[in-house]
């Protein structure tokens, strides 16, 4: 005789498995709801979160209760202000990598988000240095910062200095800043900014290059040896 289990007949660490192989929306809506011992098992489970956007998030979005769950988000495209309303509903929120178009709304903001430790940035265009700057320090205990940048706003080591010398868990930096239209004799200016002790000396953890091609500027981050 044939015997068929169902899914509640499975041990949690079997439905966990069964649960890997289903996306994690999927599985929110497939799932999520149908009884507390599912549920728990939701609950108690770390899930990683893709979206396109933030509209996708919002007619997508699982329960405040699994949103308060969520430690990895990342979001492509998203807009600073739907970010920072999302922010404040993802209080367990420790890695989030997202993308800015460069027709993003300017937006700044005065809260803190403490948790967030890893932070990837890509700016599709120009972003004004206050708006980056303020995005940066909403995340005080960062410890991992990498974020890619073309266009000449943020190309300039003194401002980016002022910022990233006040995240003081900073350990880990990678960037690659990039713009077009400098002459050669612009793209040295630039380049001075960048030879100063914080940059050449006290920041030990990285190490900052650059280089000049046909008008096309760039300033970025390698890995040292041994590092």
């Amino acid at each position: 005789m044939k015997t068929v289990m169902s899914l509640e007949q499975c041990p949690n660490e079997l439905i966990m498995e069964i649960f890997m192989y289903v996306s994690s929306i999927d599985l929110f809506k497939t799932f999520y709801g149908l009884n507390r011992r599912i549920d728990s098992v939701l609950h108690h489970t770390t899930w990683k979160l893709n979206f396109f956007n933030y509209t996708v998030f919002v007619q997508r979005s699982v329960s405040s209760t699994l949103s308060s769950n969520i430690v990895y988000l990342k979001l492509k495209p998203c807009q600073l202000n739907h970010l920072y309303a999302l922010l404040a509903n993802l209080p367990k929120l420790k890695y989030l990598i997202i993308e800015i178009r460069q027709n993003s709304v300017p937006f700044l903001t005065e809260n803190r988000f403490l948790t967030v430790i890893y932070f990837e940035l890509h700016t599709l265009g120009s972003i004004e240095y206050d708006v980056w700057s303020n995005l940066m320090l909403s995340f005080p205990n960062l410890n991992r910062l990498t974020f890619f940048s073309q266009g000449d706003k943020l190309i300039n080591g003194q401002q980016l200095q002022l910022t990233l010398s006040k995240l003081s868990c900073l350990t880990q930096l990678r960037c690659s800043l990039a713009a077009w239209g400098y002459k050669e004799e612009d793209a040295d200016k630039v380049f001075e900014t960048f030879k100063n002790d914080y940059w050449l000396k006290q920041s030990k953890k990285w190490k900052i290059k650059w280089s000049y091609s046909d008008t096309y500027a760039r300033v970025y981050t390698v890995k040292e040896e041994g590092k």
